[in-house]
């Protein structure tokens, strides 16, 4: 790809799938943080809309002639009145910069680089489950160890 001029991959890994990027970081990408969370939309009938789609509704060109045209702005708040919910989502995940090509090249795109490199997240460990076992049946029966002169006997 370095020979097609393409230096640069930018990839992203969904924290919601318990992923991390684990294969990023073992091929040495740069971590970048996390992305910006997304603005949304709902319709009072319950309908989820992406809030980039608010331009397309500042302007109506059916039948070939401009019907209406407002800002943004304007039609954002035409929808709040229609009784549309704005939100940010959640839904962050994590970004990773793949920097390829010659010693030259990699040196002059990582100082390019506009966003912060940081420390590779860590996968959040589980807690620890504590399994509480009864006392043993204990039928006298002998426990070999390692060493042959060594045995331990089970008493109930």
């Amino acid at each position: 790809m370095t020979k097609k001029g393409y230096n640069i991959f930018v990839a992203y890994s969904d924290p919601a799938a318990n992923e991390i990027g684990t294969v990023y970081q073992a091929s040495n990408w740069s971590y970048c943080g996390t992305t910006n969370a997304t603005e949304h939309f709902r319709t009072p009938d319950g309908k989820l809309h992406d809030a980039r789609q608010v331009h397309c509704l500042t302007r109506d060109r059916t039948g070939g002639t401009m019907k209406y045209k407002r800002t943004r702005a304007e039609q954002m708040e035409l929808l709040i009145k229609q009784g549309c919910e704005f939100f940010k989502d959640g839904g962050r995940k994590h970004r990773y910069v793949g920097i390829y090509g010659d010693r030259r090249t990699k040196r002059i795109l990582r100082r390019a680089l506009r966003w912060e490199v940081v420390p590779y997240p860590k996968r959040q460990q589980g807690s620890e489950i504590t399994v509480e076992v009864g006392t043993p049946a204990g039928f006298g029966l002998t426990i070999p160890s390692s060493r042959p002169q060594d045995t331990q006997r089970i008493v109930s």
